[in-house]
This record gives C-alpha cells, sequence and structure tokens, in this order.
C-alpha cells in the first residue's frame, strides 16, 4: 500500500457478499476483479459552516414565524365586514397565515 498525504493506492478483491478486502500482494488477484483506488478523501463541513448553516436555518424559521404571527394579528384586527368584503371567513384565518408564511 502506497501512502502520501490523503492519497492512498491501494488493491481491492470483490467478493460477492458486497465488501471489499484489501490485498496485500497484487500477484493473488485475478485481472477482471481488480481494482486500484487512487485518491480517496473524506470531505465533511467544517465545523464553522454546519454552524453558519443551523445559524440561518434558525433565522429563516424566525422570520417564517413572525410572518405568520403578523399576518394572524392584522387578519384578526379587521372587522367581519371588512373580512366579508375580502372573502375571508374568520375561521380560515390560520390556514391563510400559514399558506403566507410557509407555503402549502
Amino acid at each position: 500500500m502506497l501512502h502520501s498525504g490523503n492519497s492512498q493506492t491501494c488493491v481491492a478483491k470483490y467478493h460477492p457478499a458486497l465488501h471489499l478486502e484489501r490485498i496485500n500482494s497484487p500477484v493473488d488477484i485475478e485481472d477482471r476483479t481488480m481494482t486500484t483506488v487512487t485518491d480517496f478523501s473524506v470531505t465533511a463541513p467544517s465545523f464553522s459552516a454546519a454552524l453558519t448553516a443551523r445559524w440561518t436555518a434558525l433565522r429563516e424559521q424566525m422570520a417564517k414565524r413572525a410572518l405568520y404571527r403578523k399576518t394572524i394579528s392584522e387578519l384578526q384586527s379587521l372587522t367581519g365586514r371588512e373580512l366579508a368584503d375580502l372573502g375571508i371567513h374568520r375561521s380560515a384565518i390560520r390556514g391563510i397565515a400559514h399558506e403566507a408564511a410557509f407555503g402549502k
């Protein structure tokens, strides 16, 4: 096996049980089952990137929730006559606010 930083070269043998087994000597393998891995690295998001993504998602959810509350507040402040002019029944206010903030 050759090592160079994060890159590795190894020889693997396929087994019907769907797993790979490392072979120390390439002489042990038939040509039709030989696999060579020349570069292998796992890239995980950095802690700061993950934290930033979580913070952004939290801020978006807070903004949607604020829009939901504001929509309910404004519609509930209307009189029955104003709601009727808009074609809205008072029992539909929460559903309208939810659709406005979070979509369908």
